[in-house]
C-alpha cells in the first residue's frame, strides 16, 4: 500500500483543511523522493469554533521524525514556509517507538470514567459517570514502517484529566498514565519544543 494513500486516508478521515492536506502532499512527495519508509508524522488539531482568515494560520504544523542510514531526522512543515531537516540523537520519540510498537499499537487512552453506587427500595443501581470536552485538542500520529503502518488519534482532555469538579478521580487515569502511548506523546511535545527549527531562505 502506497504512502500517499494512507497519507491522505488520514487527513480526510480527520477532516481538516486544504492547507493541511497540502502540507500533507509535501511530507508525501519528500517521503518518496528521499526513499524514507520509516517514519512518524505528528501533529495537533483542535475542534475550534474560531478560524483565521489567514490560510498561513488555518493548519497544524506537522512534524515528521525519520531513520534513513542508521540516523534520525526531524523536519518541520507547514503551509507557507519550509525548514530544514536536522539531525537528532539515536534517543528519540521515533526509536522510542520502535522499541515499544508492539505496545502502543494495541494501547487506547480512555476517557474519564467513574461509577456511582445507588441503593433505592431495596435495589442497589450502579451509575457511570463519564466526562467530554467538546472543544478539544487532539494528538495526530501517523506510524509507518517498511511493513506496516497505523495512525493514533488521542484527545488531550481524556490524557490531561486527573479529577472532576466534586474531586472524584477517573478509574482510567492511573491507567493512561501508565501507557507506553503517553510517554510518547510527551516526548514528542517535548522533542518538538525543544528542537529550534530553521527555515529555508
Amino acid at each position: 500500500m502506497k504512502v500517499a494513500f494512507l497519507l491522505s486516508t488520514f487527513f480526510s478521515c480527520l477532516c481538516i483543511n486544504t492547507s493541511a492536506q497540502e502540507i500533507d502532499s509535501k511530507i508525501d512527495s519528500f517521503t518518496r523522493v528521499n526513499n524514507i519508509d520509516s517514519f512518524l508524522v505528528y501533529f495537533i488539531t483542535c475542534n475550534d469554533l474560531a478560524h483565521s482568515i489567514d490560510s498561513c494560520n488555518q493548519s497544524p504544523s506537522l512534524y515528521l521524525i525519520w531513520k534513513k542510514n542508521g540516523n534520525f531526522f526531524i523536519q518541520k512543515f507547514e503551509h507557507c514556509e519550509d525548514y530544514k531537516a536536522i539531525q537528532i540523537s539515536n534517543e528519540n520519540p521515533l526509536s522510542f517507538y520502535f522499541t515499544n510498537k508492539e505496545i502502543i499499537s494495541k494501547e487506547e487512552i480512555k476517557s474519564p470514567v467513574y461509577y456511582e453506587y445507588k441503593k433505592e427500595k431495596g435495589r442497589k443501581y450502579t451509575i457511570e459517570v463519564t466526562s467530554t470536552r467538546s472543544h478539544s485538542c487532539f494528538y495526530n500520529i501517523f506510524f509507518r514502517t517498511n511493513i506496516n503502518s497505523f495512525q493514533k488519534r488521542i484527545d488531550s482532555y481524556n490524557l490531561d484529566f486527573t479529577e472532576y469538579s466534586d474531586g472524584k478521580k477517573s478509574i482510567n487515569t492511573k491507567y493512561n498514565n501508565s501507557t507506553k502511548l503517553k510517554q510518547l506523546i510527551g516526548d514528542l511535545k517535548t522533542f518538538v519544543n525543544l528542537t529550534s527549527f530553521k527555515e529555508i531562505n
